[in-house]
C-alpha cells in the first residue's frame, strides 16, 4: 500500500473510534490485540518510516492511536458452520512504553478494545504484553463492554504439548525429564507448571524474582499436596537452568536473560516471552540446542492476512488461537481473565480438537527445524 493509503486507513480507524464513521452491524465477531516488538515492526507496517529517526518513530508510537492491521477470515462457527469475522488490531505502543507507563498502556488497550467493539467484535484476545500489563485482562475488565480473554490457557497447553512431544522425539521418559520454568510466578509460568505436573513431569526448577517467593512456595505446596514423587526447587538465579533438559521462558523482562553459557548441550528452550527471553546469539551459534517459539499452532483454513513471521500461513500464536476457539464455540458472553483454571484448560483442549488445531512445525525467527536438526540435538545429549 502507498503511504497515502496507509495513512488514510489509519485516519478511518480513528474516525470509527470517535464515532464519526458508523459501521454496518455485523454478525458477532472477535478481535486480537498486538503491538510492535520494536521500531522495525513499525517500519514494516509503514515503510516510509524507515527514513525517519528512531526517536521520531518512538514519539510517533507514543502518540498514535489503535489501527486495524488486517481482517481474519476462514473462522467458522462450530454451532452452525457460518463464517465469523475477526480483526487484528495494533496497539501502537512499543514494549518499553507499555512497561514504563502502565496507566498509559492500559488506557491505550482500552481504546483498542473500543475500536474492536465498534467493528463488531464481541470478544477480544490479548496478545503479548497487552495481556501481562493488564494482569490477563483483570485490570480492564470493568472498563470495557465486551468480553476479553488472556490467551493463557491455550498458550500453556501448547507449551506443555511441546515438552511432551519433544521428550518423546528424544526418547526421554517423562518421569525423568527436568524442566525449568523461568517466570514461574507469572500467569503462563504458573499455569504451565501445573499442567506439566498433571501430564507427568516430576522434576521442576521454578525461577522468578525474590519478591515472587511466596507465590512460588504456594504453588509448590499445592502441587506436592496433590501429586507424589515431585522434586521442586525454587530459585531466583536464571543460571540454574544449566541442569534442565527443557527451559520454559515466560517472563516480561525488557531484554534477553538467557544466554549460551546457561544452556547444556541437547537442551530445549521453549520461548514464550515478548520480547524474547533468549539472546539471539544462542540461535545463531549453538547448533546443539533447540530454541523454539513456545506456542505456535497450526490452524488450517484460517487466513490472518497478516505476517507474524511464522513458518506457514496456517500458523498462529496460541493467544490468538484461544480467542478464535472461543469465538468458534460461540462464547461471547463470559470473559476469561487472570489465571486459567482446570475447567478452562479442559474446555480449550476440547475446542482445539474440534477445530483441528494442532502443534505447528518447531521453529524460531531464524529457521524451521528439520529432522536432521533434531537428530543432532538428540545426539548432543548423549555426548554432553
Amino acid at each position: 500500500m502507498s503511504a497515502f493509503s496507509l495513512l488514510h486507513s489509519a485516519l478511518k480507524d480513528l474516525l470509527i473510534q470517535k464515532g464519526v464513521l458508523k459501521r454496518e452491524p455485523q454478525r458477532k465477531g472477535f478481535a486480537f490485540l498486538v503491538h510492535p516488538r520494536d521500531v522495525t515492526d513499525a517500519v514494516r507496517k509503514y515503510p516510509f518510516a524507515r527514513y525517519l529517526p528512531k526517536r521520531f518513530i518512538e514519539f510517533w508510537a507514543a502518540n498514535f492511536w489503535p489501527v486495524v492491521a488486517s481482517q481474519i477470515t476462514g473462522v467458522k462457527s462450530l454451532l452452525d458452520g457460518s463464517q465469523i469475522p475477526g480483526w487484528i488490531i495494533v496497539c501502537p505502543l512499543l514494549p518499553k512504553q507499555l512497561l514504563s507507563d502502565k496507566k498509559k498502556g492500559i488506557d491505550m488497550i482500552v481504546r483498542c478494545v473500543d475500536l474492536a467493539e465498534k467493528l463488531g467484535a464481541k470478544i477480544v484476545g490479548l496478545g503479548a504484553l497487552t495481556a501481562s500489563i493488564t494482569r490477563g485482562g483483570l485490570d480492564i475488565h470493568n472498563s470495557i463492554r465486551i468480553s476479553v480473554t488472556s490467551g493463557y490457557a491455550y498458550t500453556s497447553i501448547l507449551i506443555t504439548e511441546n515438552v511432551l512431544k519433544l521428550a518423546g522425539r528424544f526418547s526421554l521418559p517423562i518421569g525423568s525429564v527436568s524442566v525449568a520454568v523461568v517466570g514461574a510466578a507469572g500467569f503462563i509460568g504458573y499455569t504451565t507448571t501445573k499442567l506439566l505436573v498433571r501430564k507427568g513431569i516430576r522434576d521442576l526448577i521454578l525461577i522468578d524474582l525474590p519478591n515472587k517467593l511466596e507465590r512460588l512456595q504456594h504453588l509448590t505446596f499445592h502441587l506436592k499436596g496433590s501429586f507424589s514423587n515431585l522434586s521442586i526447587r525454587i530459585s531466583h538465579d536464571v543460571s540454574d537452568i544449566k541442569v534442565a533438559d527443557f527451559i520454559v521462558a515466560a517472563t516480561n523482562a525488557p531484554k534477553a536473560i538467557i544466554t549460551s553459557d546457561f544452556l547444556k548441550p541437547g537442551s530445549v528452550v521453549i520461548d514464550d516471552a515478548q520480547p524474547s527471553d533468549v539472546d539471539p546469539d544462542v540461535i545463531k551459534s549453538r547448533d546443539d540446542v533447540l530454541v523454539i517459539e513456545a506456542a505456535v499452532a497450526s490452524a488450517p483454513s484460517i487466513d490472518l492476512h497478516f505476517n507474524f513471521g511464522l513458518a506457514d500461513r496456517s500458523n498462529i500464536f496460541g493467544c490468538l488461537g484461544e480467542v478464535i476457539l472461543l469465538a468458534s464455540k460461540g462464547d461471547f458472553q463470559e470473559s476469561f481473565t487472570g489465571e486459567p483454571d482446570e475447567d478452562m484448560i479442559n474446555y480449550i483442549e476440547l475446542a482445539s480438537r474440534q477445530t483441528g488445531f494442532g502443534l505447528a512445525r518447531w521453529q524460531n525467527f531464524l529457521k524451521v527445524y528439520s529432522e536432521e536438526d533434531l537428530d543432532r540435538i538428540k545426539e548432543a545429549r548423549k555426548n554432553k
